[in-house]
């Protein structure tokens, strides 16, 4: 409603460029905090209940029904992803989890990124462990930052972020007794890894497989 109203009143105001750029910053900031008070809500509502799946399936589920956001068909970012996990390991990641994770840190990844490069996501077994990684080749984080990145309301992209993707990311791992790891160079890149448990028998109570991507 905020937005309709903005858009009613910018077309009874002068078609001046200052009073544009106003209504422009005016909205932005609308829709930064309508997406904080989303993902709020979205934390709030995350229980300890866990939901052991395939993560491997998870991902390549995800990554198959997420069409490209502007950003990475602009920049022409390559997406790529590869797993070292055989067969079905499930994890105490939901779906509902795993869609979470990777929407934040590929969002994240594709902001620092520049043109024509390149994000991976691998999956591996290491230890009972599953870890995933989102490494992108973009900007980098400031060394005095990378402790600061996981708070809520903390962003390096004033005007952009919302500052709680990272933390949701941390707020699930722990739940599912996991944790979440920064690495980050200036101009080489940042590697987000996230660590949970792996069984390679599927636990009372898993989520089936419904469908196959490959199939």
């Amino acid at each position: 409603q905020l937005q309709m109203g903005l858009a009613s009143l910018e077309h009874l105001l002068p078609k001046a460029p200052q009073i544009h750029d106003i209504f422009n910053g005016i909205e932005k900031s609308i829709k930064r905090v309508s997406s904080i008070a989303i993902q709020v809500k979205s934390l709030n509502q995350q229980n300890n209940n866990s939901t052991w799946t395939d993560l491997s399936f998870s991902i390549e589920e995800f990554l198959q029904n997420q069409s490209p956001s502007p950003d990475i068909l602009q920049k022409k970012i390559r997406i790529i992803f590869k797993s070292e996990i055989l067969g079905s390991f499930y994890t105490p990641l939901s779906r509902l989890d795993v869609s979470r994770i990777l929407q934040n840190l590929l969002q994240n990844a594709v902001q620092a990124s520049s043109m024509n490069s390149e994000i991976r996501i691998t999956l591996k077994n290491e230890n009972n462990f599953a870890v995933l990684s989102v490494e992108d080749q973009g900007c980098g984080i400031p060394n005095h930052q990378h402790e600061k990145i996981f708070e809520p309301d903390f962003t390096t992209k004033y005007g952009v972020g919302t500052g709680l993707g990272l933390s949701i990311v941390r707020h699930i791992c722990e739940l599912r007794d996991g944790r979440v790891e920064l690495k980050s160079e200036i101009n080489r890149g940042t590697q987000v890894t996230i660590r949970v448990p792996l069984n390679e028998k599927k636990p009372l109570g898993g989520e089936n497989v419904l469908s196959n991507p490959h199939g």
